[in-house]
């Protein structure tokens, strides 16, 4: 930060949202020891043993909004470290030799960190699909959480201060199997709920900075959601109005196949 306030500080906190997350979360804080110097679990409405953690002392309850964005801020505001990232209860950190090191080393001008999210896995062990997303940013208050479901973190005010991103090809996220179903349901709720309270439907899914006026839905929405998302219907003044949302993802954060 500019006014020094982390100086003496932690380097990295690593901030996550859980609900129910007991089955992978113990392996996903595990993934992260060593590696970053603080960790934040806000619990949005566990009924499981979550709260029965290992590596850190930092937990917080927020109540739940329908609002993937205003979860993740409020874990975002609670770091005291340089730089703030982001993991999921069913993600554990990997490829990585000494996170703490190369992020000491980035660039002064640089204020965004992103690495590969390896999705899935075929029968030999190989990523489904691969995508680069932010994973760090510096904790100056120039981004934050945008976007009620597929969240992501944007400059604040990118005319003035915008995302200035380095890659680290070393180190990677693997998502794991999710215990208890994919979300989409629930994402697919919190979506149309969104679009209800926008006549921009756009602004309901997460975009890239790198592309602003492509969205991204087939990243990270589950197969029994598309057929709705493809086609959002909105009543409006009597009418109804369609608003289709692309199925191909930003170039620069696409979604590949592993492969290519």
């Amino acid at each position: 930060m500019t006014d020094g306030k982390h100086q003496s500080g932690p380097l990295i906190s690593m901030a996550l949202i859980v609900r129910d997350g007991a089955a992978t979360l113990d392996r996903c804080l595990a993934s992260l020891v060593g590696q970053v110097d603080e960790i934040i679990i806000v619990d949005i409405g566990s009924t499981d043993d979550t709260r029965a953690i290992r590596y850190t002392d930092r937990v917080f309850d927020f109540v739940w909004v329908d609002d993937f964005a205003t979860a993740r801020q409020f874990a975002h505001d609670q770091a005291n470290g340089e730089w703030v990232g982001w993991q999921d209860a069913d993600e554990v950190l990997v490829g990585v030799g000494n996170l703490r090191g190369a992020v000491a080393e980035v660039h002064p001008a640089a204020n965004q960190i992103l690495w590969r999210t390896l999705l899935g896995s075929d029968r030999f062990g190989q990523p489904l699909l691969t995508y680069w997303r932010e994973r760090l940013v510096r904790n100056d208050g120039r981004h934050r959480w945008s976007s009620a479901v597929h969240e992501n973190l944007v400059a604040v005010d990118p005319a003035t201060a915008p995302s200035v991103a380095v890659r680290f090809e070393a180190v990677q996220t693997r998502h794991e199997d999710a215990v208890g179903g994919d979300g989409s349901d629930r994402n697919l709720r919190i979506l149309l709920a969104s679009v209800a309270r926008t006549d921009n439907p756009s602004r309901s899914v997460g975009r890239s900075e790198l592309a602003p006026n492509a969205h991204f839905p087939t990243v990270f929405v589950g197969i029994r959601s598309m057929a709705h998302l493809v086609s959002v219907k909105r009543q409006d003044s009597g009418r109804t109005q369609k608003s289709e949302l692309p199925l191909v993802p930003p170039d620069g954060v696409a979604a590949r196949p592993s492969n290519w």
